[in-house]
């Protein structure tokens, strides 16, 4: 593993007070560590960015929004992020709660689909920790199951979203805080919306339950709902809405695909009003 991608030395201190653990992950922008907060004896997750990313004030501050949007959401199902700072070397790292678990992702590799019951549920949870994003203009724009992360906990599981990095939320003084040229592409193309995959500037946030939408299809067939060769194919497939019904490679009823189709309708004004509305159609096909 190159150093501009493992940043930190393990065991080491952050503002001395955070001990740098174990290295846990690696993503695109970053890595993200166990460490522990030695005044409060809890252990926490740090993620830092990488330094090869440092030369790029955009994408500085885009690592830097993710505290920002979490903070602001203040839901059960949006990860908490408790501080943010910047190493000796010049590397920023945000301080999270330490989740037990997996991402929605590796849960999905293990079972191969889930029962619709128990993907119902776990969308709806995502979906209300959606509503509170969206009730203060921050809309996620790259769900998939890999920012997804179910917990284990005392009284059971519990979803929580992880990752607003790319994230659209409204600034004082402008409609909305823009990192993007206009045009660019944002998201995680088997999960991304038509109006992102054309790389419209005012996306909405219909953008995201589309994600769900797809995250949903994913969970009850096992198979995401688009499959081509290259980038430029997928996006002509999410663009047509061209994908095989669910009920094609699974038991569900007729009800739940119609459900999952108005989510993944081509046309934003299709879907389903807001999160809210998405929840309260899913409801009565939980377990």
């Amino acid at each position: 593993m190159s150093d501009d991608v493992q940043a930190l030395e393990t065991p080491s201190m952050l503002d001395d007070k955070y001990r740098v653990e174990a290295l846990l992950a690696v993503g695109g922008m970053g890595a993200v560590y166990r460490g522990r907060h030695t005044q409060l004896q809890k252990t926490v997750a740090i993620k830092v960015l990488k330094r090869e990313l440092l030369a790029t004030p955009e994408l500085v501050e885009r690592f830097q929004r993710e505290a920002v949007a979490a903070s602001q959401i203040g839901h059960e199902g949006i990860i908490e992020v408790t501080d943010i700072g910047t190493s000796d070397a010049g590397e920023p790292f945000l301080v999270m709660e330490f989740l037990e678990g997996s991402d929605l992702s590796t849960c999905l590799r293990a079972a191969g689909r889930l029962e619709p019951g128990t993907a119902v549920r776990i969308c709806v949870e995502i979906l209300s920790a959606l509503a509170a994003a969206h009730d203060k203009s921050i809309i996620h724009r790259d769900l998939k199951p890999e920012n997804v992360f179910v917990c284990k906990r005392s009284d059971g599981e519990r979803v929580k979203i992880v990752d607003f990095g790319i994230s659209r939320m409204p600034i004082e003084g402008d409609d909305s805080m823009r990192l993007t040229t206009t045009g660019m592409v944002m998201g995680t193309p088997y999960y991304m919306s038509p109006e992102q995959a054309i790389g419209e500037s005012g996306i909405g946030t219909a953008a995201d339950l589309y994600s769900v939408g797809v995250i949903l299809y994913e969970l009850v067939t096992g198979a995401v709902p688009y499959r081509a060769t290259n980038y430029n194919a997928l996006l002509h497939q999410i663009l047509q809405g061209d994908y095989p019904p669910a009920s094609q490679l699974s038991a569900i009823s007729p009800q739940l695909e119609a459900v999952i189709a108005k989510a993944m309708s081509t046309h934003p004004e299709d879907r389903h009003s807001d999160a809210r509305a998405f929840a309260d159609a899913l409801r009565e096909f939980s377990e």
